[in-house]
């Protein structure tokens, strides 16, 4: 909880730790409000190696009629923060003002007048607003936001105007009522801005967005002359924040208003290159979420390509725009209190400011499990691979780890399939790993048999219901001649046990009655290799002299015939 400061802009710095920028109401008249920047360390306290016990506060001027509002915060690269925000008073016109400080929070002398710049853009009295800060890639800062209208101002790195932008250093477009809320810098030096216009005054607005050229020109390639406007539902429209969603299309968000039902909606549109909608997005490029909106609603892009918007509401919305369920409650973040920024961390936990909250969203264990039970056709020769799917109910930031193994069922492992075992392992951003355990092929008629794959001891998530999953191995070996003619009975599911099964120089057979018994090593030919008999309830077979592979044991009495395969390591 940060009393008393609101309006905040929120920077997450290399090292993690946290940076607010928020404006501090004013007291009285002797005490007008003023930017405060605040540090948190990454587990949220103060960071006392900054300011004054990690505060620092910045006046402009003072006197008894006046105001100012703290806007937008952001990071250089050598670890100088550069604020940004307006001031206003009824006898005097408002103002952009910026200050520039270093790692430590001190003023940056080097900046503006010993660290400070305070801009009349005029010559219009009213509606100067510092709504964004962006920096470009030379060092050169852009300030949008509204002068009577759509501006854009771009300074030097000391602060100064840069009068190689636009007309001398300022960019504005007054065919249009409205303003310009956020930036969004593209690889290429383009820029593009985000806010809400209408064509002419007491029209609901809509969403405006506007490319411009790194000289401070609209780009005509862009949608329509450099701007394109989207429309919601006939209502006032306003875009508050845009970001890049990928390489080929980004993403703007804000509110929309049905006049017809009176509803409220969160509202976002993806854009191509050229400024026309993406329409594989929600519904041809637009989808709009109902409920209280916000007109400092951001959005955010996390790793994974899913896009997060926080305002009234903490939302989470998949890359096609439909709401993913598995944030949060239905969608939504619960115990929420709002936002007028949000960040993600490079963990990606989402940090959102509000009015003197300051809070962070972790993202719920995903859920790691089977996806479904299997089949696969046997085989005559070799191995034939069953592939069970191991599966997350959404991508997770950590590694997922997740034991795994194999138990029998009416298939054995060494005759049948090949017993596996291990961890799988998917990788962040990831939501499947494929584990494959070995069927062994033969041409002998079986019934169709059935083993299973087991999940165990996940980290990283938590263990679903379908913590298992079995496969079926389908026979697709015919009856012989002399099987389908024979009196006797050839069973696959008897008491006759294997041990060890792949074994190295002897064999051991379990389970067997105590008639006389005929035991005959066939490999995948037919061919019989060894022939023994026995009338004890465990015989033994040396197997030493065979080559390694998969070879039949016929078991025979006068009541049955059993065959069971073996591995020969």
């Amino acid at each position: 909880n940060i009393d008393s400061v609101y309006n905040a802009s929120i920077c997450i710095q290399p090292d993690g730790k946290i940076v607010v920028l928020g404006t501090h109401g004013q007291v009285d008249n002797y005490h007008p409000n003023y930017f405060v920047l605040l540090r948190h360390t990454i587990d949220g306290s103060l960071d006392s190696s900054f300011g004054i016990n990690g505060r620092v506060n910045t006046y402009f001027d003072s006197g008894p009629d006046f105001g100012l509002l703290a806007t937008s915060l952001l990071i250089q690269p050598d670890g100088k923060l550069v604020a940004g925000g307006f001031k206003w008073g009824s006898a005097q016109p408002q103002y952009y003002i910026l200050a520039r400080y270093l790692p430590d929070g001190t003023l940056d002398s080097a900046f503006g007048e010993n660290g400070k710049v305070i801009h009349e853009i005029g010559p219009f009295p009213k509606e100067n607003e510092l709504n964004v800060l962006a920096l470009q890639a030379d060092g050169k800062i852009l300030a949008g936001g509204n002068s009577d209208g759509y501006c854009v101002v771009r300074y030097k790195a000391n602060g100064s105007i840069d009068s190689s932008f636009a007309n001398n250093g300022i960019l504005r477009d007054q065919n249009f009522y409205g303003g310009l809320s956020d930036l969004l810098l593209q690889k290429d030096g383009k820029i593009i801005t985000a806010g809400g216009a209408a064509y002419a005054f007491n029209v609901p607005q809509d969403f405006l967005i506007n490319r411009i050229s790194s000289n401070g020109t609209f780009d005509s390639s862009f949608g329509t002359n450099g701007f394109v406007l989207t429309d919601f539902y006939g209502g006032s429209d306003g875009a508050s924040s845009v970001v890049q969603l990928n390489d080929t299309s980004f993403i703007v968000g804000g509110y929309a208003h049905n006049d017809t039902t009176s509803s409220n909606y969160n509202a976002f549109a993806v854009y191509k290159k050229n400024g026309n909608l993406f329409r594989p997005f929600g519904v041809n490029g637009k989808t709009t979420i109902a409920g209280p909106t916000s007109a400092n609603m951001k959005v955010l892009v996390d790793t994974y390509g899913r896009i997060i918007s926080a305002g009234s509401i903490l939302v989470r919305l998949n890359t096609n725009g439909i709401v993913d369920s598995t944030f949060g409650e239905n969608g939504k973040a619960i115990n929420f209190q709002g936002a007028q920024d949000a960040v993600l961390q490079a963990d990606q936990k989402i940090v959102t400011m509000n009015s003197g909250f300051l809070q962070r969203f972790i993202e719920d264990e995903p859920i790691v499990s089977i996806a479904k039970n299997i089949s696969l056709i046997e085989g005559n020769i070799g191995y034939s691979a069953a592939k069970f799917k191991v599966l997350l109910n959404h991508s997770s930031a950590s590694t997922v780890k997740v034991n795994y193994t194999t138990k029998n069922g009416t298939a054995q492992a060494g005759s049948d399939y090949v017993a596996a075992s291990g961890t799988a392992t998917i990788k962040p951003g990831n939501v499947s790993k494929i584990v494959t355990v070995n069927v062994i092929g033969d041409n002998t008629y079986e019934s169709n048999e059935k083993f299973s794959l087991v999940l165990t001891n996940p980290v990283n998530a938590l263990l679903g219901d379908l913590d298992s999953a079995t496969c079926t191995i389908k026979n697709d070996d015919p009856l012989s001649s002399q099987q389908q003619t024979s009196t006797d009975a050839i069973s696959y599911n008897s008491t006759i046990k294997l041990f060890p099964n792949p074994a190295k120089d002897q064999l051991t057979i379990g389970g067997l009655s105590s008639q006389l018994t005929t035991v005959c090593v066939i490999d995948m030919r037919g061919k019989t290799i060894i022939q023994t008999s026995a009338n004890n309830r465990t015989s033994t077979i040396n197997i030493k002299q065979l080559s390694p592979r998969v070879y039949y044991l016929r078991i025979a009495t006068a009541e049955k015939v059993t065959t069971l395969k073996f591995i020969k390591q």
